[in-house]
C-alpha cells in the first residue's frame, strides 16, 4: 500500500503519529540501557573488553593533542566522587550527570556505557541500576580528598639552640641526659645531640666521656 503524501496528512494525525513515536523511543532507550548494564557486568565477569568504537574524522596514525585525557583524572575517579558521599547509591543516570558535572572531558553526548564498565568493577551494586561504593571505599576516598593538615610549625624562642646549651654547660657542666631532658622539658623538638656536636667541633665546648654509662658530660671550652 503506497504511503500517504505529507502534504496530505492532517497536523492533528502528524501530532498523533509523533506521541506514538515519541513513547516508542523513550522504551527503546529504557530497553538500551538494560542490555548495557547486563552487556557491562558480563564483560567484568569474563574478563572481556569491548574494542572501542571506530571514530570518524581524524585518520589512523594521526595522533590528538598530546596529554589532553592524560593530564585529568581517570574516569573512575569521578564515579568515586559522585558516590563518595551518597551512601544509598545512585542510579546511573545519576552518576553521569554529577560525573558531567564535576567537569569529566569529554565530547560525547552520553558516557552511559563507559560508566557501566567502571561500575561493573570494584563498586556495590545496591539493587538493579543503582550503585554505590564498596565498604570501607567511602571513608577512603573521604581521606583523600580532605585538606592535609600543615606540618608542625618550628617553635620560637628567645634563646638560640647553641645559646640555649651553652647555657647549660655554664659551671660544672652537665650531661648530655641532662641537657636532653631540659631540652625537651623547653618544648624543643628532637634532641641536642646535633647541637652538642656542632659546639663540641667548634671548640665551645669540651666533651668528657662519664666513666659509667653511656653519654659523656660537656663543659665550657
Amino acid at each position: 500500500m503506497p504511503r500517504a503524501k505529507l502534504s496530505n496528512v492532517s497536523l492533528k494525525q502528524l501530532m498523533a503519529e509523533l506521541k506514538k513515536r515519541q513513547a516508542k523511543l523513550a522504551d527503546l532507550v529504557a530497553q538500551r540501557d538494560e542490555l548495557t548494564e547486563q552487556i557491562a557486568e558480563l564483560e567484568a565477569v569474563a574478563g572481556v573488553e569491548t574494542a572501542p568504537a571506530k571514530r570518524r574524522g581524524r585518520p589512523p596514525g594521526k595522533a590528538g593533542k598530546k596529554g589532553a585525557r592524560a593530564a585529568g583524572k581517570p574516569l573512575v575517579e569521578y564515579v568515586r566522587g559522585a558516590l563518595a558521599k551518597v551512601r544509598k547509591g545512585l542510579s546511573v543516570k545519576e552518576i553521569e550527570a554529577k560525573v558531567l558535572a564535576a567537569g569529566y572531558p569529554t565530547k560525547a553526548e552520553t558516557i552511559y556505557g563507559p560508566i557501566m564498565k567502571v561500575l561493573a568493577t570494584g563498586f556495590k551494586k545496591v539493587e538493579r541500576g543503582v550503585y554505590a561504593l564498596k565498604k570501607g571505599a567511602a571513608a577512603a576516598v573521604k581521606a583523600a580528598a580532605a585538606p592535609r593538615k600543615a606540618g608542625r610549625k618550628r617553635g620560637v624562642f628567645k634563646e638560640t639552640a647553641e645559646q640555649f646549651v651553652l647555657g647549660l654547660a655554664k659551671g660544672g657542666g652537665a650531661t648530655s641526659a641532662q641537657v636532653n631532658k631540659k631540652w625537651k622539658a623547653a618544648g624543643r623538638a628532637g634532641t641536642a645531640a646535633v647541637t652538642l656536636s656542632k659546639l663540641t667541633k667548634a671548640g665551645k665546648l669540651k666533651r668528657e666521656k662519664l666513666a659509667e654509662g653511656k653519654g659523656s658530660t660537656y663543659t665550657l671550652a
